[in-house]
């Protein structure tokens, strides 16, 4: 990830089930310590998989509320911070 940045993403507000999940998007910026908020994710969800690539950050896959699974996947432009 260009810049030393993290992206925190979606996740359960609940550690028993996936019934409160967030949509929060948050970019943390490892060399100023700085942590911006980003458009939110289209589809909340839980234990999904994260890959990057180019200008990137594709979701895939996971549970959405109330345990529901989904094979659906977004992207995160980190330049426009914008969702697809």
């Amino acid at each position: 990830m260009p810049g030393n940045r993290v992206f925190v993403i979606s996740g359960s507000h609940s550690n028993q089930k996936t019934d409160k999940v967030s949509n929060e998007v948050q970019e943390w910026n490892l060399e100023d310590y700085t942590v911006r908020l980003c458009q939110c994710i289209p589809e909340a969800r839980t234990s999904f998989a994260c890959y990057y690539h180019d200008r990137y950050v594709y979701v895939v896959g996971g549970n959405l509320a109330n345990s529901q699974s989904t094979e659906k996947c977004c992207r995160f432009d980190i330049y426009e911070r914008k969702w697809y």
